[in-house]
């Protein structure tokens, strides 16, 4: 962590970047209070007071907090210097997505319920008694539970990409790079090159040689914006526009700047993407209410619509990191025109910055300096294991573009399987749950290249959380 003073580090951002308006939001689990009374809190101080005060908007949203991490909630925010929305709640996900798993019981998807907790973070910006509601946000900052440099924070928004002409940032969103050891990368899950591949074995330089390896190359070449089609990384610098687009909308539009369009079906607190209402889409007929509910499968063309938000999956055993699904929703508004800067207009520009750096825990933190020394002795060694582990992974929805006409195969459990699960009798049927693959012929949605065929749970059926009350398993094999 650098002991740059904060004078030094304005001083050589670009005069208009000081004044840059920034929502930054968190959504946290933080056992005990540990982050918000630790290293966390103090760096997301240090870290308002670099872009100053007045040009901050702060929202954290804590579920399912101990008594402990209320307590440190409160105490951090009457510390706080900027405007600001501090919330917590018990809440357990019921009304989200649930999968039918191989024993018939039925659980909360993780990536549903993760994804749900990250919208309520963004709630200011859509309650009209917020502060934030009319504020036109140059860029927004979401932040994990990670140990950061506030410095390299302020770096990742004003320093990534920089047009040396005007000396701003060019990108539409752009990643730091998350550690859970000195050595190894941690959020593959989210991370695709610029291809949509998956990554590398988690060290140094991370990509793998498939295809291209533009991504790769890019690293290598020591860019500081190396060209991904998705990243998360802990620490993620987004456009403010496209999350609250009827404030960035031209003046000349006849609706009204500070209202939603009006072609989008638009509910304030809701923890979903929200779907045009000219998204043209077609169900297969003949699923029950009950199927619907835990999606066990879905034919609906599910555009993204403004505003971006997170969201999930809706096929049984195909699971995506929402962290993903949001640059590819992104990518997905860029390409349709939804709005005009000084990127390229069709151009998705979305970055990782190996030189912006977190880590989950202050002492990994530390050490990333050191090992970054000598990391580039890594890349003969990362190619040739690449090739042992089989990495990057299979993905055969991968290069499927939004909106192509494709055949899917989807699970579906067979009509006695779900009659038991209707009446409970689970325990009754022979051989246990029976399902298949079935071909599905409908039209590609954004984030394909995000997924893979998989499923990820809450082990507890009333409990939906996030101190490790989680279970994944692989998909059936695919045999048609």
């Amino acid at each position: 962590m650098s002991d740059t003073p904060v004078w030094d580090i304005l001083s050589v951002l670009h005069e208009s970047s000081a004044t840059e308006k920034i929502f930054i939001a968190a959504s946290l689990y933080d056992k005990e209070g540990a982050l918000l009374s630790g290293h966390w809190g103090q760096s997301v101080h240090r870290l308002i007071n670099i872009l100053g005060h007045e040009n901050v908007f702060l929202s954290i949203y804590e579920d399912n907090p101990d008594q402990e991490s209320r307590r440190a909630l409160y105490d951090f925010e009457a510390s706080l210097p900027c405007d600001s929305s501090i919330k917590h709640e018990d809440y357990d996900g019921s009304d989200l997505q649930h999968i039918i798993l191989p024993d018939g019981t039925r659980r909360l998807r993780r990536i549903a319920f993760l994804a749900e907790v990250r919208n309520r973070a963004l709630r200011p910006l859509e309650d009209a008694q917020s502060k934030a509601f009319n504020t036109t946000w140059d860029k927004l900052l979401y932040l994990n539970d990670v140990a950061f440099d506030p410095i390299d924070a302020a770096n990742l928004l004003f320093s990534t990409n920089v047009d040396e002409s005007t000396g701003k940032t060019n990108y539409r969103a752009a990643c730091a790079m998350d550690f859970i050891n000195p050595f190894k990368f941690y959020d593959t899950l989210a991370a695709r090159d610029i291809e949509g591949y998956s990554m590398g074995v988690p060290f140094y330089p991370w990509f793998s040689n498939a295809g291209k390896a533009a991504s790769r190359h890019d690293v290598l070449d020591q860019k500081d914006a190396v060209q991904v089609k998705s990243c998360w990384g802990g620490m993620v610098a987004f456009e403010g526009k496209w999350f609250q687009p009827w404030v960035h909308q031209p003046a000349s539009s006849a609706e009204d700047p500070s209202q939603p369009p009006a072609d989008v079906e638009y509910e304030p607190h809701r923890g979903d993407l929200l779907k045009s209402r000219s998204t043209e889409g077609h169900e297969e007929q003949g699923i029950d209410a009950l199927a619907r509910n835990v999606q066990l499968m879905t034919t609906t063309n599910t555009t993204p619509a403004s505003p971006l938000r997170f969201r999930s999956e809706t096929d049984s055993y195909w699971d995506a990191s929402e962290c993903c699904l949001i640059h590819a929703d992104l990518a997905s508004l860029v390409s349709a025109g939804s709005s005009s800067s000084s990127v390229s207009d069709q151009e998705p520009a979305i970055f990782m910055n190996p030189y912006i750096r977190v880590a989950y825990s202050p002492s990994v933190l530390r050490w990333l300096p050191f090992t970054s020394r000598f990391e580039r002795l890594y890349t003969w060694p990362h190619r040739l294991i690449n090739i042992i582990a089989r990495r990057p992974s299979y993905n055969p929805r991968q290069f499927q573009k939004e909106g192509d006409e494709v055949v899917d195969r989807v699970w579906r459990w067979d009509e006695d399987s779900m009659e038991a699960v209707r009446n409970g009798t689970i325990a009754d049927v022979e051989g246990g749950m029976q399902g298949r693959y079935v071909s599905v012929r409908r039209k590609a949605t954004a984030g394909m290249f995000c997924g893979g065929r998989r499923a990820r749970y809450a082990l507890d059926a009333k409990k939906g959380d996030r101190e490790g009350h989680w279970g994944a398993f692989d998909a059936p094999v695919d045999v048609g």
